[in-house]
């Protein structure tokens, strides 16, 4: 086969897009000349971003950095963005403006996408999809969208929406394929232009982790990650949860960035409901290759999606393919895809409908008293990441798409 150079775009970082990362290895590892155009505007960020592109020299790559310390920058794009929010309101018409409505980096990422010279410009996050097919238009090659998640079931502005709308219905009908990172936001995009939209999960690679018991002198430990802690995505009823079991040994740790005001509001639920200090616990951000030893070392991952906007309903996201890589029982709110995803894979933890305080409660405390269940429920999800939903496998339908659409 006459391997061929891809292009990945996001509009932000790559150590915050862990699909990307992985689509890019795959690509790599099956002979493709891989370029990837991103930003940068987190400082944190920036290191993992570094340590990705080490891990992976054969990637090259174009970025911006926008960071605070970069003011200039930073001005000109948000003045930009501005402008072009203000002419896009008045103007239904696709343009420069409405797509710097979405990215506000487009036209710098557009003029790296287009001396990329790609074959096929693959956009992740719907901020990328004008620069991919822009980019692709005149280079008279091909363009793609990875959908990992709803983008016009989000909570937008109507400015946003009405732009992320046009932008998709225009490009869209003609992109070389389509991909999304749950069934149901597959059928909703498959519904919408009615075509074929290939779903490619959201697992991971394999790891050497293993489940080991958990005693029952040990307290329960449950663990739940995300880029942010925040409030309304379902951590006020875990706190509350544990603190209707009446004890002081189960605890909840939660990675992510925190304010200090945020971190403060979970604290006094967490008085509220009468939990010890040492049952609540705030980890700092790791890089990926961390938070699989970190997770490992819980008991349960908590995936706590709600049921809106519409876009958290139907995602299945990154949190419950990590409990399974490390080898974690899952309890997952009841929204549309995790409830069927549970349904199907039973074995791997259970759900409660959102809001149900004291059916967590009732869960966490199941698995508190039956130590034998929750290991056996821990050795079952790690087990199905070995033999079925990993990366390993699922690069392999990744990979597919892009050959068959290249050689087509």
């Amino acid at each position: 086969m006459n391997y061929k150079k891809v292009c990945l775009i996001t509009p932000g970082h790559i150590g915050s897009n862990p699909r990307l990362v992985k689509e890019m290895s795959a690509l790599i590892e099956a002979g493709y000349a891989v370029h990837i155009v991103f930003t940068q505007y987190m400082d944190y960020l920036i290191d993992v971003d570094l340590k990705i592109l080490q891990q992976n020299p054969k990637c090259t790559f174009s970025k911006l950095v926008w960071t605070k310390q970069h003011r200039i920058k930073r001005l000109k794009s948000g003045l930009f963005q501005k402008l072009a929010n203000q002419i896009s309101s008045r103007f239904n018409a696709i343009n420069i403006f409405s797509k710097t409505v979405l990215n506000r980096n487009y036209s710098w990422q557009l003029k790296q996408a287009i001396q990329t010279k790609a074959d096929i410009y693959i956009a992740h996050n719907a901020g990328a999809l004008a620069v991919a097919a822009d980019a692709a238009k005149i280079n008279q090659s091909e363009f793609a969208f990875d959908a990992e998640d709803f983008h016009r079931g989000e909570e937008l502005t109507t400015l946003l929406k009405r732009c992320l709308i046009s932008i998709e219905d225009y490009y869209l009908k003609r992109a070389l394929y389509l991909t999304a990172a749950s069934p149901l936001i597959a059928k909703e995009y498959e519904q919408l232009y009615n075509r074929a939209v290939t779903t490619v999960l959201n697992v991971f690679p394999l790891t050497k982790l293993n489940v080991t018991r958990n005693s029952n002198n040990r307290g329960l430990r449950l663990f739940w990650f995300s880029q942010t802690i925040g409030k309304g995505r379902g951590i006020e009823e875990v706190i509350q949860a544990i603190g209707l079991l009446g004890e002081d040994k189960t605890t909840l740790s939660l990675l992510g960035n925190i304010t200090i005001l945020d971190k403060k509001y979970f604290v006094e639920i967490a008085e509220k409901a009468n939990l010890k200090k040492n049952q609540l616990d705030f980890i700092y951000p790791v890089d990926a290759d961390e938070l699989f030893k970190i997770a490992a070392q819980y008991d349960i991952g908590l995936a706590l999606e709600q049921s809106t906007p519409m876009n958290r309903n139907i995602c299945l996201t990154n949190k419950i393919f990590t409990y399974l890589t490390s080898g974690l029982a899952v309890i997952a709110t009841e929204t549309l895809a995790q409830q069927k995803f549970l349904m199907q894979y039973p074995k791997i933890g259970k759900t409660y409908p959102v809001g149900a305080i004291k059916t967590l409660a009732k869960i966490i405390n199941e698995y508190k008293d039956d130590r034998e269940l929750l290991y056996q429920t821990r050795l079952n999800a790690i087990l199905l990441a070995k033999e079925e939903l990993n990366w390993e496998k699922e690069s392999e339908i990744f990979i597919h798409v892009v050959q068959k659409a290249l050689i087509n």
